[in-house]
Protein backbone atom coordinates (compact mmCIF):
# COMPACT_ATOMS: atom_id res chain seq x y z
CA UNK A 1 0.00 0.00 0.00
CA UNK A 2 3.04 2.63 1.09
CA UNK A 3 4.76 1.82 -2.69
CA UNK A 4 1.61 2.45 -4.23
CA UNK A 5 1.08 6.23 -2.51
CA UNK A 6 3.95 6.57 -3.93
CA UNK A 7 3.83 5.29 -7.14
CA UNK A 8 0.60 7.74 -7.31
CA UNK A 9 2.32 11.15 -5.62
CA UNK A 10 5.48 10.46 -8.00
CA UNK A 11 2.72 10.30 -10.61
CA UNK A 12 0.63 13.19 -9.64
CA UNK A 13 3.96 15.41 -9.12
CA UNK A 14 5.13 14.28 -13.06
CA UNK A 15 1.46 15.36 -14.20
CA UNK A 16 1.74 18.92 -12.39
CA UNK A 17 5.11 19.59 -13.99
CA UNK A 18 4.33 18.60 -17.45
CA UNK A 19 1.21 21.27 -17.32
CA UNK A 20 3.41 23.36 -15.18
CA UNK A 21 5.86 23.23 -18.14
CA UNK A 22 3.90 23.48 -20.75
CA UNK A 23 1.94 26.61 -19.12
CA UNK A 24 5.48 28.30 -19.52
CA UNK A 25 6.22 27.04 -22.77
CA UNK A 26 2.72 28.66 -24.33
CA UNK A 27 2.86 31.79 -22.65
CA UNK A 28 7.03 32.69 -22.86
CA UNK A 29 7.36 31.36 -26.55
CA UNK A 30 7.65 34.55 -28.82
CA UNK A 31 5.15 34.27 -31.23
CA UNK A 32 5.37 33.66 -34.75
CA UNK A 33 5.50 36.23 -37.34
CA UNK A 34 2.69 35.27 -39.86
CA UNK A 35 4.57 34.20 -42.91
CA UNK A 36 4.41 37.07 -45.58
CA UNK A 37 2.64 36.54 -48.56
CA UNK A 38 4.46 37.37 -52.66
CA UNK A 39 2.50 40.27 -54.13
CA UNK A 40 2.99 42.30 -57.09
CA UNK A 41 4.71 45.54 -56.39
CA UNK A 42 5.38 48.31 -59.23
CA UNK A 43 8.25 51.14 -59.58
CA UNK A 44 9.64 53.48 -62.10
CA UNK A 45 12.95 54.51 -63.18
CA UNK A 46 13.88 58.44 -63.27
CA UNK A 47 16.24 60.05 -65.04
CA UNK A 48 17.21 63.94 -65.93
CA UNK A 49 15.12 62.96 -69.64
CA UNK A 50 11.98 62.50 -67.45
CA UNK A 51 12.11 66.42 -65.92
CA UNK A 52 11.07 67.19 -62.73
CA UNK A 53 8.66 65.23 -61.30
CA UNK A 54 8.37 66.61 -57.45
CA UNK A 55 5.19 68.42 -58.14
CA UNK A 56 3.22 65.11 -59.08
CA UNK A 57 4.26 63.15 -55.98
CA UNK A 58 0.84 62.41 -54.74
CA UNK A 59 0.36 60.66 -57.65
CA UNK A 60 2.66 58.01 -57.17
CA UNK A 61 0.68 55.79 -54.38
CA UNK A 62 0.64 52.55 -56.40
CA UNK A 63 4.28 53.12 -56.51
CA UNK A 64 6.62 51.23 -54.13
CA UNK A 65 10.19 51.33 -55.29
CA UNK A 66 12.22 53.77 -57.35
CA UNK A 67 15.36 53.96 -59.55
CA UNK A 68 17.23 56.98 -60.20
CA UNK A 69 19.88 57.06 -63.55
CA UNK A 70 23.55 58.19 -61.70
CA UNK A 71 25.81 57.83 -64.38
CA UNK A 72 26.53 56.91 -67.96
CA UNK A 73 29.95 56.25 -68.75
CA UNK A 74 32.00 59.23 -67.04
CA UNK A 75 29.00 61.37 -66.53
CA UNK A 76 27.10 62.36 -63.75
CA UNK A 77 22.88 62.57 -64.14
CA UNK A 78 22.62 66.23 -63.74
CA UNK A 79 19.36 65.08 -61.43
CA UNK A 80 20.40 62.14 -60.03
CA UNK A 81 21.08 64.14 -56.27
CA UNK A 82 17.51 65.34 -56.45
CA UNK A 83 15.60 62.22 -57.77
CA UNK A 84 18.12 59.78 -54.51
CA UNK A 85 16.73 62.69 -52.75
CA UNK A 86 13.42 62.58 -53.48
CA UNK A 87 12.77 58.39 -53.66
CA UNK A 88 14.19 58.68 -49.77
CA UNK A 89 11.84 61.55 -48.44
CA UNK A 90 8.96 59.34 -50.29
CA UNK A 91 10.33 56.74 -48.01
CA UNK A 92 9.97 53.88 -50.89
CA UNK A 93 12.93 51.55 -51.37
CA UNK A 94 15.35 53.02 -54.24
CA UNK A 95 18.00 51.88 -56.50
CA UNK A 96 20.36 54.20 -58.26
CA UNK A 97 21.97 52.47 -61.59
CA UNK A 98 25.01 53.10 -63.93
CA UNK A 99 24.50 53.12 -68.09
CA UNK A 100 27.85 51.07 -68.55
CA UNK A 101 29.47 51.99 -71.98
CA UNK A 102 31.19 48.87 -73.49
CA UNK A 103 33.89 51.22 -75.32
CA UNK A 104 34.66 52.33 -72.26
CA UNK A 105 36.96 51.83 -68.99
CA UNK A 106 35.72 49.17 -66.78
CA UNK A 107 37.38 50.19 -64.32
CA UNK A 108 37.11 53.86 -64.49
CA UNK A 109 33.44 53.94 -64.82
CA UNK A 110 33.19 51.34 -61.74
CA UNK A 111 34.81 53.60 -59.54
CA UNK A 112 33.26 56.78 -60.59
CA UNK A 113 30.02 55.47 -60.07
CA UNK A 114 30.71 54.22 -57.01
CA UNK A 115 32.55 57.85 -56.19
CA UNK A 116 29.02 59.16 -56.79
CA UNK A 117 26.41 57.36 -55.35
CA UNK A 118 29.38 56.87 -51.99
CA UNK A 119 27.18 54.54 -50.00
CA UNK A 120 23.69 52.68 -49.65
CA UNK A 121 21.18 52.67 -47.06
CA UNK A 122 19.51 49.71 -45.57
CA UNK A 123 16.57 50.52 -47.58
CA UNK A 124 18.65 50.54 -50.85
CA UNK A 125 18.49 47.83 -53.51
CA UNK A 126 21.77 46.47 -54.92
CA UNK A 127 23.26 48.76 -57.40
CA UNK A 128 21.88 48.11 -60.76
CA UNK A 129 23.95 48.02 -63.70
CA UNK A 130 22.26 48.89 -67.35
CA UNK A 131 24.02 47.65 -70.35
CA UNK A 132 22.67 47.63 -73.88
CA UNK A 133 23.21 47.33 -77.52
CA UNK A 134 22.31 50.30 -79.53
CA UNK A 135 23.77 49.19 -82.83
CA UNK A 136 22.43 45.50 -83.77
CA UNK A 137 25.54 43.53 -83.96
CA UNK A 138 28.47 45.92 -83.27
CA UNK A 139 30.01 44.05 -80.96
CA UNK A 140 29.89 40.64 -82.65
CA UNK A 141 33.48 40.36 -83.33
CA UNK A 142 34.60 40.96 -79.65
CA UNK A 143 32.04 38.84 -77.41
CA UNK A 144 34.75 37.57 -75.21
CA UNK A 145 35.98 40.84 -74.27
CA UNK A 146 33.34 42.63 -73.79
CA UNK A 147 31.85 40.12 -71.02
CA UNK A 148 35.76 39.81 -69.46
CA UNK A 149 35.70 43.47 -69.31
CA UNK A 150 32.37 43.68 -67.23
CA UNK A 151 32.96 40.89 -65.69
CA UNK A 152 35.69 43.25 -64.38
CA UNK A 153 32.91 45.60 -63.64
CA UNK A 154 30.81 43.92 -61.71
CA UNK A 155 33.21 42.66 -59.39
CA UNK A 156 34.55 45.76 -58.66
CA UNK A 157 31.29 47.22 -58.20
CA UNK A 158 30.46 44.30 -55.42
CA UNK A 159 33.41 44.79 -53.54
CA UNK A 160 32.99 48.05 -53.15
CA UNK A 161 29.12 48.35 -52.28
CA UNK A 162 29.41 44.84 -50.54
CA UNK A 163 26.44 43.58 -52.50
CA UNK A 164 25.70 41.59 -55.43
CA UNK A 165 25.01 44.35 -58.67
CA UNK A 166 21.58 43.97 -60.75
CA UNK A 167 22.25 43.25 -64.49
CA UNK A 168 19.46 45.88 -66.08
CA UNK A 169 19.19 44.68 -69.93
CA UNK A 170 17.10 43.76 -72.19
CA UNK A 171 16.34 39.74 -73.95
CA UNK A 172 18.00 39.96 -77.10
CA UNK A 173 21.50 41.64 -75.72
CA UNK A 174 21.56 39.22 -72.61
CA UNK A 175 20.79 36.39 -75.50
CA UNK A 176 23.59 37.68 -77.67
CA UNK A 177 26.33 39.15 -74.98
CA UNK A 178 25.28 37.79 -71.35
CA UNK A 179 25.48 33.71 -72.70
CA UNK A 180 28.28 33.07 -70.25
CA UNK A 181 26.63 30.91 -67.32
CA UNK A 182 29.34 33.16 -65.07
CA UNK A 183 26.57 35.67 -65.50
CA UNK A 184 23.69 33.81 -63.99
CA UNK A 185 24.81 34.78 -60.03
CA UNK A 186 23.49 38.15 -60.77
CA UNK A 187 20.16 38.72 -60.80
CA UNK A 188 18.37 40.04 -63.62
CA UNK A 189 16.61 43.30 -64.36
CA UNK A 190 15.01 42.60 -67.50
CA UNK A 191 13.90 45.23 -70.40
CA UNK A 192 10.92 43.11 -72.45
CA UNK A 193 8.10 45.40 -73.86
CA UNK A 194 6.34 42.64 -75.91
CA UNK A 195 3.01 43.18 -74.21
CA UNK A 196 2.98 39.82 -72.78
CA UNK A 197 2.11 38.30 -69.54
CA UNK A 198 5.17 36.87 -68.60
CA UNK A 199 8.44 37.80 -70.28
CA UNK A 200 10.91 35.66 -72.28
CA UNK A 201 13.86 34.89 -70.54
CA UNK A 202 17.41 34.75 -71.87
CA UNK A 203 19.35 31.63 -71.37
CA UNK A 204 21.63 32.10 -68.97
CA UNK A 205 18.60 33.39 -66.52
CA UNK A 206 15.89 30.53 -67.71
CA UNK A 207 16.11 28.46 -64.38
CA UNK A 208 17.01 31.33 -62.03
CA UNK A 209 14.08 33.55 -63.48
CA UNK A 210 14.63 37.62 -63.43
CA UNK A 211 14.32 39.65 -60.44
CA UNK A 212 12.17 42.56 -61.98
CA UNK A 213 10.64 43.03 -65.48
CA UNK A 214 10.85 46.47 -66.62
CA UNK A 215 7.24 45.84 -68.96
CA UNK A 216 6.80 49.09 -70.21
CA UNK A 217 7.99 52.51 -71.30
CA UNK A 218 4.28 54.05 -70.96
CA UNK A 219 3.50 54.89 -67.35
CA UNK A 220 2.23 58.20 -67.45
CA UNK A 221 2.50 60.85 -65.06
CA UNK A 222 0.85 63.83 -66.34
CA UNK A 223 2.85 64.91 -69.65
CA UNK A 224 5.70 62.39 -68.32
CA UNK A 225 6.13 59.03 -69.65
CA UNK A 226 7.96 56.60 -67.27
CA UNK A 227 9.37 53.46 -67.27
CA UNK A 228 7.55 50.89 -65.64
CA UNK A 229 8.69 47.80 -63.48
CA UNK A 230 7.09 44.82 -62.11
CA UNK A 231 8.40 42.70 -58.83
CA UNK A 232 6.34 39.89 -57.64
CA UNK A 233 7.40 38.85 -54.45
CA UNK A 234 8.09 40.02 -50.64
CA UNK A 235 8.58 43.67 -51.00
CA UNK A 236 12.00 43.13 -48.60
CA UNK A 237 13.39 40.96 -51.23
CA UNK A 238 14.14 44.19 -53.35
CA UNK A 239 16.47 44.88 -50.87
CA UNK A 240 17.88 42.59 -48.83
Amino acid sequence: MKNQNIKLTIFLIWCMLSIVSMLVSFFTEPTKKEKKQAKIYYGIDLAKWNGNIFKEAELLDNISFMICKATEGMTKDSLFEKNWIFIKQRKMIRGVYHVYQINGSPDKQAYYFWSIVKKLDSLDMALIINIEEHKPNSHQGCVEQLQMDFVNFLEIIQNKSKKTPIIYTNYSFAESYLTNPYFEKYPLWLIEYQGITKPFLPRTWKEKGCKVWQKSAKYNILSDELDFDVFYGILEELYL
